[in-house]
């Protein structure tokens, strides 16, 4: 087949395949890195590969034209593409390896500038544009200079080469991520070698199908599946240390119950939902009567434990739709949702006579434990405000009354309430 300008061989076919597969890479990289993730990594990743697709594309076209013109910029394209992939190769690897050296960027920044620059030239140290006498594939003929500068080249890749698995090796968890990385940039490597020498020695175009690029996109391919493995450990390890960071936010360690912080956040959400629904709540502030007595003079050991029972009382009266809290020291929060006064009472009393119960088992035979008791203030949601801390507050009050009236008692909050 037969266009102006080229003439499809095999070969060519191959390398444009190629030269397709890399550029799908490239900009699946690029559009993750501007969508999805900011990554450096990803970022020089997709470089890489489009100066890689320009080496292949370049090759591709060269190898198939019909016109010494084109053959030869394009043969210029291929080599820039190569030389080019110096820098951006040293840019992945830096990323990866994380090492930082202002003198590597700029020689490697310089050395990519030069060696296309020097490509671009028209002299004819290089390419001499005339056709190879009886080539299988279109390729013009190598100046003196060709295969220096193809070692130039290869001197800057293989010291990328040398340096990043120096750096890499001692890293037995990064040196397994990026093993693929390795094996697919030392194989197209090697191969770009041998097709440069094998087309520079011999003055011909190799009949090598050209699989570097097909071989370093599955050993991208693998990179990414391990990177986005790790990443999603990641994510798990993270979100299990929030849902543990969260649990301690919500849950008070000694008693078992819910912090206040949380208790604050469902009266908020109570106080929404009884705008817009009839029902009838209750907060309950409990507080225990001569908690003092018992730290001081059974210890607080059995102060604790005093707080861990009254956690088991309060969790063996509530369902699913109240919540209790540990408002701090030895003093408790209850909110009962949609109840009446009747019940609400009852269970009051209930958590009272049940707390009573399991306190000869706690405290034995000390003669202050017949003071030890709870002192209850109830709040109904008749008298709530819009802000939960004052609720708390006007509970907590309804609670002295019944201190200061005799203790072991419940009293029920009021307007004006002495």
């Amino acid at each position: 087949m037969i266009l102006p300008y080229y003439s499809i061989h095999l070969n060519t076919a191959i390398s444009f395949i190629s030269a397709a597969i890399t550029l799908a890479f490239a900009v699946y990289h690029l559009f993750y890195y501007l969508v999805i993730s900011s990554d450096r990594m990803v970022l020089a990743l997709s470089g890489f590969l489009t100066t890689l697709f320009l080496y292949l594309l370049g090759y591709s076209m060269y190898s198939s034209g019909t016109d010494v013109g084109w053959v030869l910029f394009w043969t210029r394209i291929c080599y820039s593409g190569g030389a080019a992939t110096v820098f951006s190769c040293y840019i992945v690897a830096r990323e990866i390896a994380g090492w930082e050296s202002r003198f590597f960027d700029w020689l490697f920044r310089i050395a990519a500038v030069v060696l296309v620059g020097i490509i671009f030239l028209p002299w004819e140290g290089l390419f001499i544009p005339e056709f190879l006498p009886d080539g299988e594939t279109s390729t013009v003929l190598k100046g003196p200079y060709f295969i220096p500068f193809l070692m130039v080249i290869f001197l800057f890749c293989g010291v990328i080469l040398v340096r990043f698995i120096i750096v890499i090796i001692p890293n037995k968890k990064k040196r397994h991520q990026i093993m693929p990385l390795i094996i697919g940039f030392s194989y197209w490597f090697l191969e770009t070698i041998f097709n440069g020498i094998f087309a520079a020695v011999l003055h011909n175009a190799p009949t090598v199908m050209t699989f570097g690029s097909i071989v370093m996109a599955l050993c991208l391919a693998i990179y990414n599946a391990g990177v986005a493995e790790e990443r999603h450990e990641e994510l798990i390890r993270v979100r299990r240390e929030n849902d543990e960071m969260q649990h301690d936010l919500m849950s008070d360690s000694l008693s078992g119950l819910f912090t206040r912080m949380y208790f604050i956040r469902r009266i908020q959400e109570r106080i929404a939902y009884l705008s817009r629904n009839i029902s009838k709540d209750f907060i309950f502030f409990i507080d225990i009567d001569h908690f003092k007595s018992v730290n001081d003079e059974l210890g607080h050991h059995v102060g604790d434990t005093l707080i861990q029972e009254v956690g088991s009382v309060l969790k063996s009266h509530m369902r699913k739709t109240d919540v209790s809290a540990r408002f701090g020291g030895d003093e408790f929060l209850v909110l009962l949702a949609d109840g009446t006064k009747e019940k609400s009472l009852k269970i009051a009393q209930d958590i009272m006579d049940d707390f009573r119960g399991r306190l000869p088992a706690l405290l034995g035979n000390w003669e202050g434990s017949e003071s030890v008791s709870m002192s209850i203030g109830v709040l109904g949601s008749e008298f709530w405000s819009d802000d939960p801390v004052e609720c708390i507050r006007r509970a907590d009050h309804a609670m002295y009354v019944s201190k200061r009236t005799g203790r072991n008692r419940i009293s029920e909050f009021y307007p004006n309430m002495d």
